[in-house]
Order: structure tokens, then C-alpha cells, then sequence
């Protein structure tokens, strides 16, 4: 509370969070709704030194209550803390609202998305969703790790029409997903030229040049 440098009441406010353990939570809070940039930026550092479990309930509780692009700094907090308990907000996020605050909850599945994720995830890269809605959408496809992201992803192209379903052979290449190997050398046999070539792309990446001239 001292009438001193913005520094210097930045970093005695981080030692009292940090310090005071559960009693901490309410100033990490307090400085989340704050006015200032660095005392915001400061709590949201502070956010993933603090490790009581309330922490994440909390900032769960306060997401509404933010702009949207603290919301998406938010959620890459919770992302960091490793906690499961935000998994159904961040999902929440990922499915609806401002843009800023989608596209951090959709990368964030990436990283801490489970079976639940995976219908949010395909349903985000359906047109008429936003080039940085998909974008973001694609890449936690590509990173999320679950046994059964790849069948997912199969099962989507069934129905995918042409320019997504060229995204989602990519998606399977870069997952190295073996189990499409199959389905990828029907795509590379059929008469859609884009879908051929980045079937083609991805045979490359997941099964062994021996199995190429199976290809029909």
C-alpha cells in the first residue's frame, strides 16, 4: 500500500499472495480485477506459482467477470496449473463467446482435452466458424492425446466436405496416425485431386514407402 515505484508494489504484492497461502487467494483475486496492466500480469504469474487447491475453482468463478482477452489469459493459466477440475469451463469457452476467449479455450483442449473434447473440437472447424476458430481447432486436433482422437477423425471425414476433409488428412499425417492408413489410400485413389494429394501427404508420414504400391 506504500506511496512507492509501480515495481516495487508489484513485487511486495506477489510476496504477500505467495506468502500467505489460502489467505493469498483473495489478493490474487483482488489484483485480477485491478485496473493495473502489471498488477493484472503480475497475478496471472502469480496464479501459477500459488498452489493451493482453491486457486483453480476461483479463477473459474471469475472467468465471466473478465474481458475477453484476460479471459484467454485466463485459461492459459489454468492450462499451466494442470488441473482437471477446469476442464468442463474451459470446454464451456471453447464452444461459444468472444473470439479471443474461444481460441485460447480451444488451443488450451489441446493440451488438457479429454474424450468429452473431441465432439467440441470437430464441431469448431465446421464452416461458418472463423479462420482463427478452426486454426486453433485443427492444431489441438493434431496435438490432443487420446487413443481415440484418431477413429474420431476418421469418423469425421466420412461426412466432412472437401476443403475440411483436406485439413483433416492433414491432421491425421501429422498424428502419425497408423490406424488411417487404410482409409488414406482410398482417398489417394479417388478421383478428387486435392484430397489425393493430401492423402498422398499423409501416407508419407504414416505408413512405410513398402506399403505405397498397394495403392489400387
Amino acid at each position: 500500500q506504500a506511496d512507492v515505484p509501480t515495481t516495487w508494489r508489484v513485487a511486495a504484492t506477489r510476496g504477500a499472495i505467495l506468502t500467505a497461502g489460502a489467505d493469498g487467494l483473495s489478493l490474487l483475486i483482488e489484483q485480477l480485477r485491478s485496473g493495473s496492466p502489471e498488477m493484472r500480469e503480475m497475478a496471472l504469474g502469480a496464479t501459477r506459482e500459488l498452489r493451493e487447491p482453491k486457486v483453480t475453482s476461483a479463477l473459474v468463478a471469475e472467468l465471466n467477470q473478465l474481458t475477453p482477452p484476460w479471459q484467454a489469459a485466463v485459461i492459459s493459466a489454468l492450462v499451466d496449473r494442470g488441473d482437471e477440475r477446469a476442464l468442463p469451463a474451459v470446454e464451456a469457452k471453447a464452444q461459444a463467446g468472444a473470439e479471443d476467449a474461444r481460441v485460447a479455450a480451444l488451443r488450451a483442449l489441446g493440451t488438457m482435452g479429454r474424450v468429452s473434447s473431441l465432439p467440441i473440437l470437430l464441431e469448431a472447424i465446421r464452416p461458418p466458424a472463423g479462420e482463427a476458430v478452426t486454426t486453433a481447432a485443427y492444431a489441438s486436433l493434431t496435438r490432443i492425446n487420446l487413443p481415440s482422437a484418431d477413429a474420431a477423425i476418421l469418423a469425421a471425414l466420412a461426412s466432412a466436405e472437401p476443403g475440411v476433409k483436406v485439413r483433416l488428412i492433414g491432421v491425421l499425417g501429422d498424428r502419425t496416425a497408423g490406424s488411417a492408413t487404410g482409409e488414406l489410400m482410398q482417398l489417394a485413389a479417388g478421383a478428387d485431386v486435392e484430397i489425393a494429394k493430401a492423402a498422398f501427404r499423409a501416407l508419407g508420414l504414416v505408413t512405410s514407402p513398402a506399403r505405397l504400391p498397394q495403392l489400387p
